[in-house]
């Protein structure tokens, strides 16, 4: 040996030909390859290493084991201290904002990021009947494989077995078993694109995937998770938004109940009996499917600070039945309304009959359009009775919707037209009467 190579070589060096690898994986990935005859000198390197990480691994054991006992006497030390002298407050330093920056120079990366991987995926679904590996290398350009040995995920090497791959939308390579798969379907719930069926190719099927790397996917992933959480609806709201939907629907129906049973024991005739038994039976179910509701509410797992709240909820929708429905006013019998009432309904002038009819169907906002055919003889053509058939379709229709004010002015115009009708009957008879005298006297 010369003078000029008396030095010390150090590093991951091979026994066989000297070359310094620099890392122990590179040096046993070499000993592999280049020297596979020489198994023990393998096996040699393995357990020299294997016994470096034991070492090493034993000496970071013992520097936490002295590292926990020393934390502990500073914590008894300083335990001890303050039992007889309270500290004093230090100097305080706010690090908000510097976390916000470095937080919000991450974000605007990951969203730059991810909406080019959006962008390029959207291309890959509208290609025309082009070649489909030359319309995805014509959206992003694949990286030349030449230049790149290993997989970059599990660093092993590409060979006849293990065949090279690309990203669809970073033009990365990669290995068969490293390559994720994303569906068309998924792809275009991602984007939210409408591909039409002109656009897509028709020797592919909709369950056709596209090939991505996993960092692609994953991003991807996190901004479809991020997505569906912002739109989705925790179950609490729902059940709470259809319950204020039956308080809503419930209250003008309590404040008409009151008015009808006041009516009724006033002695009126404007409201009947079975209708507001009807409206009673309706509030009754309003009242059990707000329980219902509320309990389901009440029911719910959550952290205390949620079950307080699903409490809270229960217990105002309890007094809300207590207050509002279940307490409503009995009914009198028909017994009793019929001694309240000692005389007829009151009639209006008959020259405001049609008047009457013709403001309340404007302010039912119904119209004779799809109403049912008349039922009386279709030979008659007097305009009374075909408007008092319109008359009791629309209050067939307002009391199958529970509008029974509206169903008290209908039947009141109803009276009156019956009026008017009986009073020209009984006009039309005496003229008929007076004709026929007339003719008998002459």
């Amino acid at each position: 040996m010369s003078d000029n190579e008396t030095g010390v070589l150090e590093g991951f060096l091979c026994p066989t030909c000297m070359q310094d690898l620099k890392t122990q994986h590179q040096l046993i990935s070499h000993v592999e390859k280049q020297h596979p005859e020489e198994q023990d000198v393998l096996q040699s390197l393995k357990d020299l290493v294997g016994k470096a990480k034991k070492k090493i691994l034993k000496l970071d054991e013992n520097d936490l084991d002295s590292f926990k006992s020393i934390i502990r006497t500073r914590n008894a030390t300083t335990k001890a201290y303050r039992q007889f002298e309270k500290q004093e407050l230090g100097q305080i330093t706010n690090h908000t904002e510097y976390f916000k920056s470095v937080r919000g120079t991450r974000l605007e990366h990951f969203a730059a990021e991810t909406n080019k991987l959006l962008i390029r995926l959207d291309r890959l679904l509208n290609f025309n009947n082009t070649d489909r590996r030359q319309h995805e290398q014509s959206v992003v350009q694949w990286l030349d494989g030449t230049s790149v040995k290993l997989c970059p995920s599990c660093t092993k090497s590409f060979n006849l077995t293990r065949r090279q791959h690309h990203c669809r939308l970073c033009g990365s390579v990669m290995c068969q078993v490293c390559s994720c798969f994303l569906t068309v379907s998924m792809a275009k719930k991602m984007t939210g694109a409408l591909v039409s069926q002109k656009t897509e190719p028709e020797n592919e099927t909709s369950d056709d995937a596209i090939r991505l790397c996993g960092h692609c996917l994953g991003l991807l992933e996190s901004r479809h998770i991020l997505q569906e959480r912002r739109q989705a609806q925790p179950i609490v709201c729902e059940l709470y938004m259809q319950l204020r939907s039956l308080m809503s629907k419930a209250e003008p129906l309590c404040v008409l109940y009151n008015k009808m049973c006041d009516s009724l024991c006033s002695g009126e005739s404007t409201y009947s009996l079975a209708d507001t038994q009807t409206l009673r039976s309706q509030l009754a179910k309003q009242a059990e499917l707000m329980d219902l509701v509320s309990r389901k509410i009440a029911a719910l797992a959550g952290t205390p600070r949620e079950i307080k709240l699903h409490q809270s909820i229960r217990r105002a929708s309890t007094i809300y039945l207590k207050e509002k429905l279940l307490c409503l006013p009995q009914l009198p019998t028909q017994e009793e309304i019929d001694a309240l009432r000692k005389s007829p309904p009151k009639t209006i002038n008959n020259d405001n009959a049609s008047t009457q009819s013709n403001t309340v169907a404007i302010v039912t906002g119904w119209s004779p359009i799809g109403q049912p055919v008349p039922t009386s003889d279709p030979q008659e053509s007097d305009p009374l009775i075909v408007q008092m058939d319109v008359i009791r379709g629309y209050i067939r229709e307002a009391r199958t919707s529970l509008r029974f004010e509206e169903v008290a002015l209908l039947e009141e115009n109803l009276r009156e037209l019956q009026n008017e009708y009986h009073h020209r009957q009984k006009e039309k008879e005496k003229t008929d009467d007076n004709h026929q005298l007339n003719g008998s006297s002459q």
